[in-house]
């Protein structure tokens, strides 16, 4: 047995997402390996990640088949970079078109029409002492390094995100015959839906809407960007591949992120955050006992450190999904060689990352005999069992979070840490603010439309109090009579219909009144349980 595993490299896997403040989980990842026929060693490790957009179908789809669709194509177990390149877009192509088949049988639209789900996706293979890198869309890829004589690792991207906005993107969108608008100042490509209400296929008499609909240039699915005069997608299939070399004693980490991720940290940012968890692990694993070890997930923790950035900006946070892999030196796992690290830690680095007490594991990831043979249960407050060998291996535990579950920053858990306290604070007093502008935009309108509607009624009463000289004079007793009686009904009605709009407002208003304080007082509660 060769003493260099075929990856080349131990990995250390940890994973995590969270759904933010979305009324959906689209986000989704992957993490799998391949043992070689006699299970002693590794053929390749695989990571994806996938946002999705227009429902969770067409991530859900290319998640479960993507990976198997590249490795079964001959050229991916080649020698040859070139090969495994082209291996890795003909596999994206051909989940492409396997999802196009599926994606009638998905919900359809409100209106009824196919559904429009798509995903971006960003993959990494790691194989040979190499990173074989795909992706369509925005979910980013970043290489953790170290530079020689630095302590602190820097970023760099391995991808360049496909947005409408870029040049050349945007010359291939309108050379498929596509259109970029822009909507609230963000471009979007366009979709050339049929009119609400038209029925059978779509024809030249067709009457079209112009809908600014994706924010990506690139995605899986969205078959609805397709143009039949051309025979091509205007939101494109086709992924950038790349390679690249790996330098082990240079290159520490992998993080593969969602945009609610890279939307509101930078690489430098993200690498920092990996940098320190990893050397505080290191060093409760050399200080503490196993099983009372303190230990910090990664990649739960840039994505709470993300989620804090949406709430400060006073946004509603994006599905925000994380798959980090640290890069070790083939041999000994490295929290138990014996290395030592250096016990101070610069203070700025603590305000970025705070420390997760409830996160505990027997021990990080690592290889034994030249094996990943346990991933990291994410999450889990119980050690992490060993993974069975196969083809498609997700970590245990390892399910995305969604706004139901304890820990969620927007659910106000009884025994939180200080910065989900913070968060759930922020979060309060905004829905407060919220709730407070929404109050006064309602008693403007009841007060616009008692306005209105007093002024309507005081000329209404005015105009029937008021008698022209010449109809007094023309009326006979009999029917000054019947005209009098006539007027009193009207003046009476409208008596009552005024004193009813002004009971009815009093009503409303005492309505909302008395709800800011029941919601006042079970925030109260809340805070104090």
């Amino acid at each position: 047995m060769s003493s260099k595993p075929n990856i080349g490299v131990n990995l250390r896997v940890t994973g995590h997402c969270n759904q933010g403040s979305r009324k959906y989980m689209e986000d989704t990842f992957s993490v799998a390996y391949q043992q070689t026929k006699d299970g002693k060693d590794l053929e390749y490790a695989y990571f994806g990640i996938f946002d999705g957009h227009g429902g969770k179908e067409a991530a859900q789809y290319v998640k479960e088949n993507l990976m198997d669709v590249i490795v079964a194509q001959t050229e991916f177990w080649s020698d040859n970079d070139e090969d495994v390149i082209k291996s890795i877009r003909e596999g994206f192509i051909q989940t492409h078109r396997m999802m196009f088949k599926e994606h009638y049988s998905w919900p359809k639209t409100a209106t009824g029409l196919p559904s429009t789900s798509g995903t971006t996706a960003s993959i990494a293979f790691i194989r040979n002492s190499k990173i074989y890198v795909g992706h369509v869309g925005d979910s980013g890829i970043i290489l953790g390094y170290q530079e020689p004589d630095k302590r602190r690792w820097r970023g760099y991207s391995l991808t360049r995100d496909h947005k409408p906005e870029s040049a050349p993107e945007n010359e291939r969108i309108h050379q498929s015959g596509g259109k970029v608008i822009y909507k609230a100042g963000v471009p979007r490509v366009v979709w050339n839906r049929p009119r609400i209400g038209h029925k059978g296929p779509v024809r030249r008499s067709t009457q079209i809407d112009e809908i600014p609909f994706l924010a990506v240039a690139r995605a899986l699915g969205d078959f609805w960007s397709y143009n039949s005069a051309l025979d091509e997608f205007v939101v494109s299939p086709f992924p950038d591949v790349h390679v690249y070399p790996i330098d082990i004693g240079k290159h520490k980490c992998l993080i593969l992120g969602t945009d609610g991720l890279w939307n509101m940290l930078s690489p430098d940012d993200a690498v920092t955050i990996v940098w320190y968890a990893d050397t505080v692990n290191e060093e409760n694993s050399r200080t503490q006992a196993p099983d009372r070890m303190v230990w910090i997930n990664p990649s739960k923790n840039l994505v709470d450190y993300a989620l804090e950035k949406w709430y400060e900006n006073g946004f509603r946070a994006d599905n925000c999904s994380v798959v980090t892999v640290l890069l070790d030196p083939p041999g000994p796992p490295k929290h138990q060689s014996g290395t030592t690290v250096e016990s101070e830690i610069k203070s700025d680095i603590t305000t970025l990352v705070r420390v997760n007490s409830a996160d505990t594991v027997d021990s990080p990831i690592q290889s034994k005999d030249s094996i990943i043979s346990r991933l990291v249960s994410v999450g889990s407050k119980t050690p992490s069992e060993k993974v069975k060998p196969g083809k498609v291996v997700p970590p245990q535990g390892a399910t995305c979070r969604t706004t139901n579950e304890k820990d969620s920053p927007l659910k106000a858990p009884y025994d939180r840490s200080e910065l989900e306290r913070q968060k759930y604070s922020f979060l309060k007093r905004r829905r407060k603010s919220e709730d407070a502008k929404l109050d006064r935009k309602e008693e403007r309108k009841i007060s616009d439309s008692d306005n209105e509607n007093l002024s309507r009624f005081s000329k209404d009463l005015q105009q029937v109090r008021e008698h022209k000289p010449e109809e007094k004079r023309r009326r006979t007793m009999s029917s000054n009579s019947t005209g009098q009686t006539r007027r009193n009904l009207e003046i009476r009605e409208l008596r009552s219909t005024f004193k009813r709009t002004l009971r009815q407002r009093n009503e409303t208003l005492e309505y909302r009144k008395n709800r800011i304080r029941s919601v006042t007082w079970s925030d109260s509660v809340k805070m104090k349980n």
